[in-house]
């Protein structure tokens, strides 16, 4: 390729760095020139400035690494004027951020220092969405050291790596199909954000494609179930006050975390005469208003306003031995209660409008999507009559 032709010029020169001098390289666009920076390669004596070359068979090996500079360096501007103008200093950093080594781990830690710094930011980062990426990042970690790698170079990254860490979540982590889907999904987010910042010109996972599996119906319990919750003995006060706080969740809708930060002084108030609570998801900040039902009354009377709550993990673990002294079937969690929340109200004639804004979803197409399934039974029941009428 001859650069005479183009605005574009490539030159290395000499430059004394303490008591060595090393090869500088200075880009050239349009007549401006941009900051030098160095190739790594030391000077000697054999250096021959009007060829740029080393005049030396010893220094084989520097003039190929300088040749192959000068053609990256072609090619990246080919590159990026096809999508706009850029000037000799934009080139230059693109071109310096792409031979840096950068690895892996490096853009997972940048990404994890992102999300930090945004937590707790609206429209920035939840305690959830932080605590699910550093499992991300802590099982890639595992994966890597799987390897008998410490890191990788960006550079090196295979569509193959992308294949062997499903493999790695599948049968040796023994994850979920979802789960694992969640990983490689992580994965190509980070590596497209190094390929916008210039790091890479592809992301080698573009076609690495996995399926989710698709929902199965909603775990919810019935209205029949909600009462015998209410009543049953469950000989120990402690399994009581979790069966409470789960209660609490199907007359509410609210999750795990929005449970865990409610408090009424901050987050009940009252609209046109009616008691409600009001507050924003930890996960979306998406503000959502849930008017008090008498039960919730009731509970919210019981614990002076304060919902006993543990761990998710311990509120999971106990609300399975409640299910068995119930007698409800059903796998109980945390997340149930919110599901029960949606089917209770949907099946007591509320819209589906009023559904989401009260589970606090960002668009009612995410609250048809998880109860498509109970849609279909409502619309059954309600044109049940016009069957008849015909």
């Amino acid at each position: 390729m001859n650069t005479n032709r183009m605005p574009l010029k490539v030159k290395f020169r000499t430059r004394k760095t303490g008591n060595r001098t090393f090869i500088y390289c200075r880009i050239r666009l349009n007549g401006m020139d941009a900051t030098d920076f160095t190739t790594h390669i030391e000077h000697r004596e054999s250096w021959d400035s009007a060829s740029q070359h080393f005049n030396c068979k010893t220094m084989r090996d520097a003039n190929q690494t300088l040749n192959e500079i000068t053609t990256d360096i072609q090619l990246l501007y080919k590159e990026l004027t096809r999508q706009s103008e850029i000037s000799v200093h934009d080139l230059r950093n693109a071109y310096v951020r792409r031979a840096e080594k950068r690895t892996l781990l490096n853009a997972y830690d940048d990404h994890m220092q992102h999300l930090r710094k945004n937590l707790g930011i609206k429209k920035g980062c939840s305690k959830g969405t932080l605590k699910a990426h550093t499992s991300l990042h802590n099982n890639l970690i595992k994966f890597l050291a799987y390897k008998k790698l410490n890191d990788i170079e960006l550079i090196l990254l295979r569509e193959s790596f992308g294949k062997e860490l499903i493999d790695f979540c599948r049968i040796k982590r023994k994850y979920t199909q979802n789960y694992t889907v969640r990983h490689i999904n992580h994965l190509k987010m980070i590596i497209d954000q190094e390929k916008k910042a210039g790091y890479l010109q592809s992301n080698p996972f573009e076609y690495l494609i996995e399926s989710k599996v698709p929902p199965g119906p909603i775990n919810f319990i019935s209205e029949a179930e909600l009462e015998d919750l209410k009543v049953t003995d469950l000989l120990t006060p402690g399994l009581r006050r979790v069966a409470d706080a789960f209660l609490f969740q199907c007359y509410t809708g609210l999750c795990y975390f929005d449970m865990k930060v409610f408090n009424p002084d901050r987050h009940i108030a009252k609209i046109m005469g009616t008691r409600v609570i009001q507050m924003r998801r930890t996960k979306t900040g998406t503000l959502f208003t849930v008017p008090v039902l008498p039960y919730v009354e009731e509970l919210l009377s019981k614990y002076e306003g304060m919902i006993p709550i543990l761990s998710n993990q311990k509120m999971n673990k106990y609300l399975k031995e409640i299910a068995k002294t119930v007698g409800i079937r059903n796998n109980l969690t945390t997340h149930v209660g919110r599901k029960t929340a949606g089917t209770y109200l949907l099946n007591n004639g509320v819209p589906l409008e009023v559904v989401s804004k009260i589970l606090g979803h960002q668009s009612v197409r995410t609250t048809e999507k998880i109860y498509a399934e109970l849609l279909q039974s409502t619309i059954i029941r309600e044109t049940v009559h016009l069957m008849k009428a015909a």
